[in-house]
């Protein structure tokens, strides 16, 4: 059993699987994509600069912030005709730190 600390990040997920399943005979999807930090306007203030970045990205096994087309293609791919028999699914756009969760790397001086 999981401590009750990360109970509450299961929640969420099974609601999503739970509606996957719920509209799917409807012809209904239901899924996520779920990105961690990606270049925006809203994230600029953590990678103002190039020290700044580098902290940021090291916190990714990809060892790099991900770019908006980059999430983008996660959802054209769900709401292509290949993704006609995935629902209920949880996609992460986030360089593999959700499943990880390495240890942070130094930047390189």
């Amino acid at each position: 059993m999981l401590p009750a600390s990360r109970q509450h990040r299961k929640i969420p997920r099974m609601k999503i699987v739970i509606s996957g399943a719920t509209y799917a005979d409807k012809s209904i999807r239901v899924n996520v994509v779920a990105p961690g930090l990606t270049r925006s306007s809203l994230t600029q203030r953590f990678i103002a600069t190039p020290d700044a970045e580098a902290r940021s990205a090291a916190l990714f096994p990809t060892n790099r912030i991900a770019e908006p087309d980059e999430v983008a293609h996660a959802f054209a791919f769900l709401l292509s005709p290949h993704a006609a028999h995935i629902t209920g699914q949880v996609i992460r756009e986030d360089g593999g730190q959700a499943v990880l969760r390495p240890l942070p790397r130094m930047a390189k001086a």
